[in-house]
């Protein structure tokens, strides 16, 4: 070890000089008063190192350069120049943050509900149409055979009886039979078969005259059905479901119409306000790098 003032060995002998700190406590206080309001701007630099220190970690780092033989001054630019902040300079304005703002939604919002200021489809009102009124339903009177006392009075019978009688009667006279028991036989027999044959003939005419008239009523009664279903389904079309069609078509083209408006000013109104942040990031920049090198 060498003597300060002569720079040869200093005697081992000689008492030692107590050794004194280079700072004051006004030195202390001062450099207190001057880290407390930086702290945060320490906390916040852009390399993360200052991240968890306190004002008791820059006193340290503090007596740590006076130790070294730098002055007051010179020790605090030493420690705030560690954490790229210049001694002196005002906290820089912190960046803008949250990031950008995002992009802009067109589905609706996060509940799935529409955007503030979206369209709102409304389809038009739908009047449905009276029910078809459908005639009452095909009615027809049933069958009623033929009373057999209708043969007196039915004209193909009379005719079959009066001139088989006749015949009978003719041969008769011919033969000098004519009054005779067996010519009332005969005759008799001859008006029984003819009735039975008769009334056969007579209720197959009359139930093909049923079945005929009744055919007929039934076909009129479809022709007319299909009429007027025909007209139901022909203004049910006109009426009401081709102008709903219609009415809800033009709702959707003017809803897309609108939408589509609505989507570019929110699209419009985004690009502004991120244009808007990259100005400030920017200027922050900026600031940032013209006081870093302040």
């Amino acid at each position: 070890m060498y003597d300060q003032d002569t720079d040869g060995p200093r005697d081992p002998r000689a008492p030692s000089t107590p050794q004194t700190d280079p700072w004051t406590a006004e030195d202390l206080q001062n450099a207190t008063a001057f880290f407390t309001p930086r702290l945060a701007d320490v906390q916040h630099t852009a390399q993360g190192q200052g991240q968890g220190w306190t004002v008791n970690d820059l006193i340290s780092l503090y007596r740590q350069r006076r130790g070294e033989g730098l002055d007051h001054q010179a020790a605090l630019d030493t420690v705030m120049g560690g954490f790229n902040t210049p001694l002196g300079a005002p906290p820089p304005t912190p960046p803008p943050t949250g990031g950008p703002p995002p992009p802009p939604a067109t589905g609706g919002g996060p509940g799935g509900g529409p955007l503030p200021g979206a369209p709102i489809f409304t389809p038009p009102a739908y009047t449905p149409p009276p029910a078809f009124q459908a005639p009452p339903k095909f009615s027809y009177a049933n069958f009623v055979a033929p009373d057999p006392n209708d043969l007196n009075t039915d004209p193909t019978y009379q005719y079959d009886l009066k001139t088989q009688q006749q015949a009978i009667q003719h041969s008769a006279a011919a033969r000098g039979v004519l009054n005779t028991g067996g010519t009332i036989y005969d005759l008799l027999s001859n008006a029984h078969d003819l009735a039975s044959t008769g009334y056969h003939d007579l209720w197959n005419r009359k139930m093909g005259e049923y079945q005929t008239n009744r055919g007929n009523a039934f076909d009129t009664y479809k022709t007319n059905y299909g009429i007027g279903k025909d007209v139901y389904d022909t203004n049910y079309g006109t009426q009401y479901t081709d102008p709903y069609k219609y009415g809800y078509q033009g709702a959707q083209d003017t809803y897309n119409a609108r939408q589509h408006n609505f989507d570019l000013g929110t699209q419009y109104s985004w690009y502004g306000k991120l244009f808007d942040f990259q100005k400030d990031q920017d200027a922050f920049d900026r600031k940032y790098k013209l006081l870093s090198y302040a």
